[in-house]
């Protein structure tokens, strides 16, 4: 199992979203992310390129969501659009695998020292 956390204070749009994702699953600098949704994920765990070490055969994600109330109330829409993509890598991964690979975990929002 792995934790990758997925800081929102700059996702302001789909393409900051989908760039934030490929960061943390480090897709290759030759992917522009030209697709619908975040599946690709699924065939690219699967055709790896050797030199790509952190992903191990098997292994489960957890997406930590820094500020995830905050990104919730600013961005309702990409918050529902992070839910959707995980949700449907995960229906293609069970298919293929018979398990998930993906898990999200809320983080709660950070307080100021003034608010504590």
């Amino acid at each position: 199992m792995r934790a990758l956390r997925l800081e929102t204070a700059d996702i302001h749009n789909t393409k900051q979203l989908r760039n934030a994702l490929d960061a943390l699953v480090d897709f290759p600098d030759w992917y522009d992310g030209a697709r619908d949704e975040w599946v690709d994920l699924i065939s690219y765990f699967d055709h790896k390129q050797p030199t790509h070490q952190w992903y191990r055969d098997g292994e489960f994600f957890i997406i930590e969501i820094v500020e995830a109330t905050q990104f919730l109330g600013r961005k309702p829409k990409l918050y529902r659009r992070l839910l959707r993509w995980t949700a449907n890598v995960n229906k293609q991964y069970i298919k293929r695998a018979g398990r998930p690979v993906l898990a999200l975990v809320p983080l709660p929002d950070v307080t100021s020292q003034d608010e504590q």
